[in-house]
């Protein structure tokens, strides 16, 4: 049976048309904002200065930097603390020579007391006239909080907070935020905004299934804590509500929808220049089998809305990160990861309390040999660096 020759056109036109489509919902789930309606924020000034800024006035520059050094301002080197100095020590003496651009705190039922005083000893160890590094924490609330011993407040998780009052969120928040800048922290690794009503993997970490309730809990968390000099990192990019596996422990591949990227439009329109960490899921409407982490396309999304986003791994030795999708196994080596982190557009990278110096320094010896070979990995990796020190001289310590 034959058909007019105007019907095959038609047919054509139309296939193309739907091609199109696809691939906006497919490969563009930050720009398909349109099945989920949300109250745009209202216009809050920024409190970080602006970045652009002659090299001349800058204090430290990317070109005064080695190989060695930018990696290193890559880094986030893990340290657990506990009620003795001298592991402290000894870990600050092991990693010294990666110079990393920031200590990722971990520990249980740590005091005000010793908490300064371990941050205190960890910018003492800064070397003279280098970078300073960043000092970070994990703080949600709930059964996320490494901070939890006398002298701080027991923040609830983000799901009791959505159930309180906007006026009672602050206060909790407010007080939270002005402890651990007491404390000497510079940033902290929250809030998380992954939308779900009910999930087996966060449990209580989620605030609602409401995308609208996630972003106003997400941007007073932001709001509180920036305005006590804590850089807030935004997780888990581009949402992981609807993940049925801890990535902790297995991999997993979800469908992103529009309202699990909604939160991040949201608090990043008010607040550009925070910090976004990108989760090692797999996304079945880009490259499944790749983590998020390690995706280009994944990363792209978030880069081409949000290009002042400091952008941050989740921890590079959570068992996802390793998943193999051509061999189905969970078999990449530790710098075999953190390459691919770096060439899919992460700026900081960061570290389980399980990696050990020796891993780190091989980690750091990878990307040095790396840079040194490749020009395009090279000038990501500078790119990386001249965002982190803006982060710093114009947000962190200015």
């Amino acid at each position: 049976m034959k058909f007019p020759i105007s019907t095959v056109l038609l047919i054509v036109v139309l296939g193309i048309f739907a091609v199109v489509l696809g691939y906006n919902y497919v490969w563009r789930p930050f720009s398909n904002q349109t099945m989920v309606e949300v109250q745009e924020p209202e216009a809050v000034a920024s409190d970080s200065a602006d970045l652009a800024m002659d090299d001349s006035a800058r204090k430290w520059l990317v070109s005064d930097l080695t190989p060695e050094q930018k990696i290193g301002q890559m880094l986030f080197v893990p340290i657990t603390l506990d009620d003795t100095t001298a592991s402290l020590s000894a870990v600050l003496s092991e990693t010294a020579k990666l110079q990393p651009g920031g200590y990722l705190l971990f520990g249980s039922d740590i005091d005000a007391i010793f908490a300064k005083r371990s941050t205190d000893e960890i910018r003492q160890n800064v070397e003279q006239g280098a970078v300073p590094a960043i000092l970070a924490i994990d703080h949600e609330g709930g059964t996320v909080q490494r901070f939890d011993g006398n002298g701080f407040l027991s923040l609830p998780s983000a799901q009791a907070l959505c159930k309180l009052e906007p006026a009672e969120q602050d206060e909790l928040l407010a007080q939270s935020a002005q402890e651990l800048s007491l404390a000497g922290i510079q940033m902290v690794f929250g809030p998380d905004i992954d939308v779900s009503s009910k999930s087996a993997v966060l449990k209580t970490r989620v605030c609602s299934g409401d995308p609208q309730v996630v972003s106003e809990y997400g941007s007073r968390f932001v709001s509180a804590f920036t305005k006590y000099g804590v850089l807030p990192v935004l997780k888990h990019y581009p949402g992981i509500g609807s993940t049925t596996k801890d990535l902790h422990a297995n991999f997993d591949q979800q469908i992103v929808l529009s309202k699990d990227v909604v939160p991040f439009r949201y608090i990043l329109d008010q607040y550009p220049q925070i910090g976004v960490m990108v989760s090692h899921m797999g996304v079945l409407n880009q490259i499944p089998e790749l983590p998020c982490s390690q995706s280009a396309d994944c990363i792209d999304q978030l880069r081409s809305t949000n290009p002042q986003a400091l952008i941050i791994s989740d921890s590079l030795t959570m068992k996802a990160a390793a998943y193999d999708g051509q061999a189905q196994e969970f078999s990449k080596p530790l710098e075999t990861i953190a390459l691919s982190a770096v060439f899919a557009g992460n700026q900081m990278l960061v570290f389980g309390p399980d990696a050990t110096p020796e891993q780190l320094q091989q980690v750091a010896d990878a990307l040095v040999a790396q840079y040194a070979v490749d020009t395009d990995f090279a000038t990501k990796v500078d790119a990386a660096v001249a965002r982190i020190l803006d982060a710093k001289e114009f947000q962190i310590f200015k």
